[in-house]
């Protein structure tokens, strides 16, 4: 624990400062919660209503999400077609982003780019954007900061120096916060 404990203080700029993440809650929060997650993770879709519930509840709440593709390539192709929604605008990238999350499994291309296409981007230059290397790098850093952190899957969760794996109810995350705003 004390190990995991120095390596999150080490990597906090890793978890929290990147601008290729997705921001949800009050940017500016007391606390921030980061989460790695894949798009075809059935654990990382049912963490998304307690998340929700916490969200609504604390206004001080930051959470960062880092995508993370460990489930094959189409977690990887729906990786990718988030990073560059970016580039068509912060709005598209998180309404594509919740459209991932909320549909069910098997997600592939077609129902990627279908997703894509409901969430109002141009499919065209989302797939041109897609092959972009800082997307590859993107998802490198991610996949190595897990990596260093010993992250073996998703969803896991980072709130203050706690690695909290899988999925947890809203009166435990609520907990947990309540802990790392004590700073324990």
């Amino acid at each position: 624990a004390e190990a995991a404990k120095k390596l999150i203080v080490e990597s906090r700029a890793d978890l929290t400062q990147s601008a290729d993440d997705i921001v949800i809650g009050n940017p500016k929060g007391d606390i921030t919660m980061v989460e790695f997650y894949d798009y075809r993770c059935g654990y990382c879709k049912r963490a998304e209503e307690p998340l929700a519930a916490i969200l609504k509840d604390d206004p001080k709440l930051r959470i960062i999400l880092k995508s993370w593709p460990v489930l094959g390539p189409d977690s990887v192709t729906a990786a990718r077609a988030v990073f560059a929604a970016k580039m068509q605008g912060a709005d598209k990238q998180l309404a594509l982003h919740i459209a991932l999350m909320a549909a069910k499994n098997p997600i592939d291309e077609s129902k990627i780019m279908t997703l894509s296409k409901d969430a109002g981007l141009d499919v065209d230059k989302l797939k041109t954007d897609m092959a972009d290397g800082h997307i590859s790098a993107a998802i490198e850093k991610t996949r190595a900061l897990a990596t260093k952190l010993s992250i073996g899957g998703t969803p896991t969760f980072i709130l203050g120096e706690r690695i909290m794996p899988g999925v947890d109810t809203a009166e435990n995350f609520r907990k947990a916060i309540a802990q790392a705003r004590k700073g324990s």
